[in-house]
């Protein structure tokens, strides 16, 4: 009888551990229905103040994808004050030879941060709408030449057909 009870109280025990959300897990962005959700993964500058393309989703299609709503969160910057993320796309009618990024907001995230929009974008307004579309993020080394890492997410919410 006393080997059942340890063994219930040990089986309680992990069962609330595993349904105990991790700090990272309630950090994160929220995943609203039908939108599309990249990351984290761990992005990087090139060592110089300029935009460096990092792609987080897979090359898909754009049909569905002219207007969305993008919320981006940035952690674990390696310096906080040393890189500057903002969301970006790039288009390819064949998925393999790629348009150079376009910038979906004009505002960079300063180290760790989220950058949420209320609106939906218009992407046809962001270069030439082609058959596929990829997501990322631009990186920019704020002052130096040191490579400069972070954890970026996005999620990219489809603006529906009757909104």
């Amino acid at each position: 009888m006393r080997a059942i009870r340890k063994f219930l109280t040990a089986s309680l025990i992990v069962s609330v551990l595993a349904l105990v959300p991790s700090t990272a897990e309630s950090g994160t962005p929220r995943r609203p229905t039908g939108a599309y959700y990249f990351g984290p993964e761990v992005v990087y500058t090139n060592g110089a103040a300029s935009d460096f393309w990092n792609p987080l989703s897979e090359p898909m299609s754009s049909r569905a994808l002219m207007s969305a709503r993008v919320t981006m969160e940035i952690s674990e910057s390696a310096a906080a004050a040393k890189i500057k993320t903002r969301p970006a796309l790039r288009w390819s009618s064949d998925g393999v030879t790629w348009d150079a990024p376009v910038a979906i907001n004009a505002a960079y995230v300063t180290g760790d941060g989220n950058q949420t929009t209320t609106g939906f974008t218009d992407f046809t307004g962001l270069g030439t709408p082609k058959a596929f579309v990829q997501f990322g993020v631009l990186t920019y080394t704020v002052n130096g030449t040191n490579y400069e890492v972070a954890r970026a997410t996005l999620v990219v919410e489809p603006k529906a057909a009757t909104q």
